[in-house]
């Protein structure tokens, strides 16, 4: 109970920066050839009331900005250390397999010969665990057939080869460790950033919030904007158009839509298509905000809940203007099945799944097509709503 009086308390001034937000999306979205309505002298001018407090954020945005990016190329690093580690260490007990097949073959064929030598010196038994007792039974066996030389020549090279891999696969762990070492320095600095804009964001006055909220709908508008007409120009020079946001796009507006936190306490960046673990590309937006931070349905609709290895705690919201998916969630409001309306309390904020032991946040989908269609970047979706 004591989660959801705490979503209900910050219900009141949620919903104001929601229907300043929307208001703005709104008027924007009814000139789209319009200039940019909304300067930054302006929310410069507006925030000026709170100016200690404004300097610290847009300090703190900026810094979490340079974090994200170097968070990306960390993160980028070590999916392909830990490719890296993978093949080799693949490659390496499958030639341990090699080795011991080879072993015992070798064994067995000297068995073999001394059991039916009719006469000659009495060897005993012969155990091959090392190249050099494969060479002393190559002097036992130098009467053999080439099959039996040729088993001891290749048991001497799997050994050499075993050796090498050894030292590139403790190379290569050597590599992993540091690749996420680095991981985790930048989601720290990644994290400090969050948490300074978070609390400056708390002592900005209300007009500096509200003006603040408005350009930022404006730029994600004129961003989206800028990506259509340039999608078009390009369908209209080639036989037919992408389907979909690219992987250097910022993605399109999602009209009636709310942002699944409480506008203000999020903080993220556009990593749509960035590397991730198993050859993966990130197909969503990474919303970072404090463990167990209350998340809202973005729209009207109905709640289906899961759990995965890859996800954790996940829900897929079906509304009327699509699909949302929200990731890595640290507990449910609502029951599977549930119809819920848009700015009701749905679950809370976590890292559950892969993203166990990380920054909290949720991993959000937008399908424009419904579930099972092809994702679209929600960057400019949530840039209209959350700030």
């Amino acid at each position: 109970m004591l989660r959801k009086d705490k979503a209900n308390e910050e219900r009141a001034t949620r919903t104001v920066l929601v229907v300043a937000t929307l208001t703005a999306v709104v008027v924007a979205s009814l000139s789209p050839g319009t200039a940019l309505g909304i300067s930054r002298g302006e929310v410069d001018e507006a925030c000026a009331d709170s100016q200690e407090a404004y300097d610290i954020y847009g300090a703190a945005r900026s810094d979490f900005e340079v974090a994200s990016v170097a968070l990306d190329e960390a993160n980028a690093e070590l999916a392909d250390a830990e490719y890296q580690e993978r093949r080799i260490r693949s490659a390496y007990e499958a030639r341990q397999e090699d080795k011991a097949e080879l072993s015992t073959r070798v064994e067995s064929q000297a068995v073999e010969l001394y059991m039916q030598a009719a006469s000659g010196p009495s060897m005993g038994m012969v155990s091959l665990s090392s190249p050099s007792e494969a060479l002393t039974a190559y002097e036992f066996l130098r009467a053999n057939a080439d099959e039996s030389m040729q088993s001891v020549n290749d048991l001497a090279a799997v050994s050499s080869e075993l050796d090498r891999l050894g030292i590139t696969l403790e190379a290569a762990v050597g590599e992993l460790t540091t690749a996420r070492d680095q991981q985790q320095e930048q989601t720290a600095e990644q994290e400090s950033a969050m948490t300074s804009a978070l609390g400056a964001y708390d002592d900005l006055s209300d007009r500096c919030r509200e003006l603040q909220a408005e350009y930022e709908a404006e730029q994600a508008r004129l961003r989206a904007e800028a990506e259509e007409r340039a999608r078009q120009r390009a369908a209209a020079a080639s036989s037919g158009g992408s389907g979909g946001s690219g992987g250097g796009s910022t993605g399109p507006i999602i009209g009636g839509i709310i942002c699944p936190f409480t506008p203000g306490r999020t903080h993220f960046s556009n990593s749509w298509g960035a590397p991730r673990s198993g050859g993966r590309s990130h197909k969503g937006t990474d919303l970072m905000a404090p463990f167990d931070e209350p998340i809202y349905a973005v729209a009207s609709g109905t709640v289906s809940t899961g759990s995965s290895g890859l996800g954790g705690r996940t829900i897929w919201l079906s509304t009327s203007i699509g699909s949302f998916y929200y990731a890595h969630l640290s507990g449910f409001a609502v029951g599977d099945g549930a119809h819920v309306s848009q700015g009701d309390l749905i679950a809370y904020n976590g890292n559950t799944g892969n993203a166990s032991g990380g920054a909290p946040h949720i991993h959000f989908e937008i399908h424009p097509g419904g579930r099972g269609s092809s994702a679209v970047n929600p960057y400019n979706a949530v840039a209209s709503v959350c700030f």
